[in-house]
């Protein structure tokens, strides 16, 4: 598809899709300790996605930020990354 679609625990009641077109760059990283878990704007600037541990996926979108928490984060990028440079 053309997005990236984004689902919070396993009932997924919270979703996300983000356009591929509209991330301009990916990288990894990691949460602090005051980003926490949840979904919630960070003291940092930018939305966090995070449902466990502090890996993530750091997407610098066209209109802000977006840390996606996984535990997958370098194949996450990876992927992520292949999709921007194909649009």
């Amino acid at each position: 598809g053309d997005c990236l679609s984004i689902s919070f625990g396993p009932i997924q009641l919270f979703r996300r899709a983000v356009r591929y077109e509209d991330i301009v760059s990916v990288e990894t990283g990691r949460t602090t300790i005051l980003d926490g878990w949840g979904i919630h704007m960070s003291l940092r600037g930018g939305w966090v996605w995070n449902i466990w541990g502090r890996d993530c996926v750091v997407l610098q979108l066209r209109k802000g930020i977006l840390r996606v928490g996984t535990d997958e984060a370098e194949k996450l990028a990876r992927f992520v990354e292949n999709k921007i440079s194909q649009e």
